[in-house]
């Protein structure tokens, strides 16, 4: 059902914790 903003925003958080991490 809502797998395009479930994507979008596992891809977001993905990039915001490697952003953090770095």
């Amino acid at each position: 059902m809502c797998t395009v903003i479930n994507k979008i925003l596992h891809s977001f958080l993905q990039v915001a914790l490697s952003s953090y991490l770095r």
